[in-house]
């Protein structure tokens, strides 16, 4: 099914392989979610101010408008950070499976 070096180099390898998958994962879901809750709390205060500020104005409602499709933005940027960690980390505990599978011979 493999190439016999391929599959010496999977069965040393695999298990140090998901482990540095697994870790890279956590770190991208972290960076995400990090860099999502920095620029949401920056959007809101942005928002907060012009609410308080410019309560009723026409303009207002254009920059609510502008600060609600960033804020959509940073969603789908910061999902797609996650989306990306959480492969990671499948293929991780993948590697770490083969790694540890019993080997007979």
């Amino acid at each position: 099914m493999c190439s016999a070096a391929f599959c010496v180099f999977l069965a040393k390898w695999s298990s140090v392989l998901g482990v540095t998958f697994d870790i890279l994962g956590a770190v991208l879901v972290y960076v995400g979610v990090r860099i999502g809750i920095a620029k949401a709390t920056a959007l809101e205060q942005i928002a907060l101010g012009e609410t308080i500020d410019e309560y009723g104005s026409g303009d207002l409602l254009n920059r609510n408008a502008d600060l609600s499709a960033a804020r959509a933005q940073e969603r789908v940027r910061a999902a797609r950070w996650a989306a990306f960690g959480l492969a990671c980390f499948v293929i991780g505990f993948v590697l770490q499976g083969i790694g540890s599978w019993p080997k007979h011979g």
